[in-house]
């Protein structure tokens, strides 16, 4: 079973911006992660294809494909949960409480999903460019997804 093509495309994305942009591409200010260093894998299924990683350090962090073996903790869950918390039909917290979605390691891991998603969604409410940006690429991902599901602010 392969991964869903609309998480592949929003999580290779991010590999290929935070590749090039670094962890600055998240914000204006610097991402505060004091004391919190390692990996953090994100697994959508047992598929080895269906997982990224987030590499945290002193200089920032970067996504990378595939799992990391020196992660300190894991975020678990399927495609079409994460699909429906992009979309903004759900929320990290409510999904977290149901089991749909769970943290293995060390507890700090479960800021790392929500963060991404509020900081995707925060931009997609810009206005201008980057706002449009931000809205097309999301858009995109979920029209790739095959859900049927739609962007909700």
């Amino acid at each position: 079973m392969s991964v869903n093509p609309g998480v592949r495309l929003f999580f290779d994305r991010l590999v290929w911006y935070t590749r090039f942009l670094g962890s600055r591409a998240f914000g204006r200010q610097d991402v505060d992660q004091r004391g919190f260093r390692g990996a953090v894998n994100l697994v959508f299924g047992v598929d080895p294809d269906a997982a990224w990683h987030c590499d945290f350090s002193d200089s920032g962090f970067r996504f990378h494909k595939g799992r990391s073996v020196t992660a300190i903790g894991s975020i678990v869950l399927d495609a079409d949960t994460f699909l429906r918390i992009l979309a903004g039909l759900t929320s990290c917290t409510t999904c977290q409480m149901t089991g749909k979605l769970r943290i293995e390691g060390d507890g700090h891991c479960a800021f790392i999903l929500p963060s991404i998603i509020m900081q995707t969604h925060a931009r997609a409410r810009r206005k201008g460019l980057f706002g449009w940006l931000t809205r097309r690429f999301v858009q995109r991902a979920l029209r790739r997804s095959q859900t049927g599901y739609e962007l909700k602010l």
